[in-house]
């Protein structure tokens, strides 16, 4: 919540073309935030055999990390007087713009997702749509999009964030 202005701060996705995160190609409010999010860490180890024993693991390396949400699109609370909207053409925007490659750039877009303090730049890994309510006509009205978002990060952040510092490692002393 913006206790500024008191009112409810809804998630934001914000597309950009490059990799610098500076050309903005649209951005899309959510109708509803999601109740919570997951949050995925991984690391890889190689496995070696050991005769006689069990097995030696290896550190490998450490995967980007992932945030996955469940986002709801809803149009079965408009008022009786309004005519409903066409759920359909919004998840098909909003996946245009997310998930979908652009094409000026020949890949999908970049995302930053920004929700409160969690701020995010990433690219959705993958999607999945539900659509879970329709009106007497057969439109539907309500859907649950399930979205994975994979952390974007240059190899200069990556290094800066892990901080090796260790004694395989070249270090330099200057002795006056």
């Amino acid at each position: 919540m913006d206790l500024a202005s008191g009112l409810l701060e809804k998630m934001e996705l914000i597309a950009y073309s490059d990799e610098g995160f500076s050309t903005e190609v649209g951005r899309v409010k959510v109708q509803m935030n999601p109740n919570g999010y997951h949050q995925n860490r991984k690391h890889n180890y190689t496995q070696t055999p050991v005769i006689g024993g069990t097995e030696v693991y290896r550190f490998g390396n450490e995967e980007a990390e992932k945030q996955s949400f469940e986002i709801i699109f809803d149009a079965s609370l408009v008022s009786l007087t309004s005519i409903p909207s066409d759920v359909k053409t919004k998840v098909d925007g909003f996946i245009k713009l997310i998930y979908l490659v652009n094409g000026s750039t020949h890949t999908p877009n970049n995302l930053l997702l920004s929700w409160g303090t969690l701020q995010f730049r990433c690219f959705c890994e993958s999607v999945d749509v539900e659509y879970t309510h329709f009106n007497a006509s057969g439109i539907p009205i309500r859907a649950k999009i399930k979205a994975d978002f994979k952390q974007k990060i240059t190899h200069k952040e990556y290094q800066t964030k892990i901080q090796k510092n260790s004694p395989d490692m070249t270090h330099y002393k200057v002795i006056n």
